[in-house]
């Protein structure tokens, strides 16, 4: 079971960590919206870049304020490294976002920063999980975790080569590149899995708790 005292860290971060998932995968998608001639007109007129901007920030926000509740987390009076460095890891993925909106101008060198930033603290956000969960707990519980630690190492590797590929000339690179970003997304997909797993099992145990407890 999870340790009593983690309950509540549980309780309080996980919904903020999935609310500010999906606001970050909105302002993914409104990013990605076609830019085709015929849909400017359009993009300009609801001004999906502005709104991108917005729920990227928010969500960024958002996850900030869980990984902080996520860090109080603790197993025999001790603070765990992984959660503690996925907050840490965060804090520097936002800072570095609204530096990138203080500042005008391209910064492909601070994007680039900022998925590592994001992969990382992804990862150790999935060791923290792992951690937090006792041993004793189901094995998909551990599993899940497992798997996108997994994932977001594998997408470390994937980044250096976005990088090299999106300089690249030639529709061979444009196609390449095109399968990475794929590739790339996977690891959030099964993030959000994780998460969405992880809220079913603290809320369904704390209702249990509730019942056997009133």
């Amino acid at each position: 079971m999870v340790h009593d005292s983690n309950r509540r860290a549980l309780r309080n971060s996980l919904p903020l960590l999935l609310g500010g998932f999906l606001l970050l995968a909105l302002a993914a998608a409104l990013i990605s919206v076609p830019a085709a001639d015929v849909l400017r007109p359009l993009t300009a007129r609801l001004h999906l870049a502005t709104i991108a901007t917005v729920c990227g920030a928010l969500g960024s926000g958002l996850m900030l304020v869980g990984a902080a509740q996520l860090a109080q987390a603790r197993i025999a009076g001790r603070y765990s490294f992984s959660l503690l460095a996925f907050f840490a890891l965060w804090l520097g993925e936002f800072v570095t976002r609204a530096w990138m909106l203080a500042t005008p101008g391209e910064h492909y060198d601070l994007l680039l920063l900022r998925l590592i930033l994001a992969g990382s603290a992804m990862i150790a956000l999935a060791s923290g999980m792992i951690w937090i969960w006792d041993r004793n707990e189901p094995p998909a519980r551990l599993a899940t975790w497992r798997r996108t630690r997994g994932l977001f190492l594998l997408q470390l590797v994937i980044t250096p080569l976005l990088a090299l590929l999106d300089g690249g000339p030639g529709s061979g690179a444009a196609n390449w590149t095109a399968v990475l970003w794929l590739l790339f997304a996977v690891p959030y997909a099964h993030l959000f899995v994780s998460l969405r797993r992880s809220v079913a099992w603290v809320s369904r145990r704390e209702s249990v708790a509730e019942l056997l407890t009133s």
